[in-house]
Parts: C-alpha cells; structure tokens; sequence
C-alpha cells in the first residue's frame, strides 16, 4: 500500500467534508431516472458485480457508503432493492434529497454507521474506503459489524498500477507541510490482505478502468498536447493493446462476511 499526496490550496481543503463537496458540486445532477439507471448498468463496475446482484433477495437492504450523485442508489432501488444512499457531506445529501425525493439519502460517517449490528445485506462503496490515513480497518470493521451473515461488501479501491511504480510516487512520509494525505493505493494481494484480516472471505478481485488508467499514462508521457478528439481515440485504441494487470486505475473486490 502507497499513500497519495495532494498540494494544499483554497480548491483542496484539508477538511475531508469541504474537499468533497467541492469535487460533487463540480458535477451537475441529471434529472432523467432512466439514463441515471442506463448509465449504471453500463459501467464497468455493474458488469462484475451484476451476477452478485441477480441472486440477491428482492426486498435485500442495502447501503451505498459514500454515494456520490447517487446513481447505484437509484439502480439498485429501481431493480426492487431497498437502498439508502449516504455520504458525511450535507451540502451532497441536501442536493440529493432534493432532485430525488423518491429514495433515502443520509448524512453517515462510514466508521460510525448509525445501523444495527447484523442489519445490512449487501453494502456497496465506489472508491472510499481508501481516504482514511490510519488504514482500512476502521471502514472494514463497521462493515463487518452492519452486514447479515454472508452479506457482500463490494468496493473498488485506487490500483498501485505499473505507472504508478515506474514514476516512483511511493511517497510513504509526507513530504513537506504544504501536502496533505489524498489515499491509500493497493495491489490486488494488498486488498485480499486488507479484506481477509477483517473477517471477509474474497470471492472477486478485478482490475477496471483501464481506459482511464491509458489516459493518464499518456497524460504522463505529456501526449495531451493533442486536440481532444485525437488524444481520446489514441487513449481508447492503446488501451486496447495493454494489459488491465498493469494499467488498469481501479481494482474492484467482492467479498462476503464470514
């Protein structure tokens, strides 16, 4: 596991709750249901995770613990789920309440969720659990606690991929005081770790986003120079010739409580 660093500014807040409302507020809400649900089942997250989902119990509970604009919510409502969305922004839970009164929003800190012990089925986290400096066990152990017996945990953490190790952005101390900690990136046998050592038996690690991942190398080697159009077809035809092992940006993990 490698820590990330971002440069301190007025746009990135040391504040976890401003520095992500800021980020959501940068992104307008869509009003149309059905090209939220479309969009969902379109991503590369929902082709992992969709045979998981067809043998869940209609009617399952279900958390999505840092819900963003709040798109699995509303997917996972839509195909018979009950699910809240939460996020510890309140300026993102007001927005959501707001533009979709139809389904539940709440204001939740995923280390301190406030659900009963042994009341969730399924519990879904899209890149969260890996902003917590002290590690992953406070995020896991709630889980754990929360979820039924046999219930999922399905989250995607940030993949210490191979430009990742060939730029070297190891940083393992913070390296002055004009940083401050971003996240934590993993290896798929760092994520099997963090999981098994919580009590979660690992039935999935995949890596996704490769697309991304090309864009950003690319970004790198400073080939952004070109007109979008051209860089984003160059991006999409190389990521097509490198291997997700090494380039992918996500790694995503189903897992099931002991």
């Amino acid at each position: 596991m490698i820590k990330d660093y971002i440069l301190k500014n007025k746009k990135n807040d040391v504040n976890p709750q401003i520095l992500w409302t800021n980020l959501w507020k940068k992104e307008k809400l869509k009003n149309d249901i059905k090209f939220i649900v479309n969009q969902a089942k379109n991503s590369e997250e929902y082709g992992i995770v969709k045979n998981f989902i067809k043998i869940l119990p209609k009617k399952s509970r279900i958390i999505d613990g840092g819900c963003g604009h709040g798109e699995w919510v509303i997917l996972l409502n839509e195909l018979g789920f009950i699910t809240d969305g939460l996020d510890f922004s309140n300026v993102i839970i007001a927005s959501l309440k707001k533009h979709y009164p139809k389904y539940s929003w709440k204001k939740e800190d995923i280390t301190n969720l406030s659900y009963k012990d042994s009341s969730i089925d399924t519990y879904f986290s899209w890149g969260v659990f890996e902003h917590f400096e002290d590690g992953f066990s406070r995020p896991l152990k709630e889980a754990y606690r929360v979820l039924r017996k046999k219930g999922y945990l399905i989250i995607s953490v940030p993949y210490d991929n191979f430009r990742m190790r060939l730029q070297k952005r190891k940083i393992r101390n913070k390296p002055n005081d004009n940083f401050h900690f971003y996240q934590w990136r993993l290896r798929e046998h760092e994520l099997f770790n963090e999981l098994s050592i919580n009590n979660f038996e690992v039935l999935k690690i995949n890596y996704i986003h490769k697309i991304q991942g090309t864009k950003r190398l690319l970004t790198s080697l400073k080939l952004n120079f070109l007109p979008t159009f051209f860089f984003d077809r160059l991006v999409i035809i190389i990521s097509k010739l490198l291997p997700s092992k090494l380039f992918a940006h996500m790694l995503i993990a189903v897992a099931q409580k002991k």
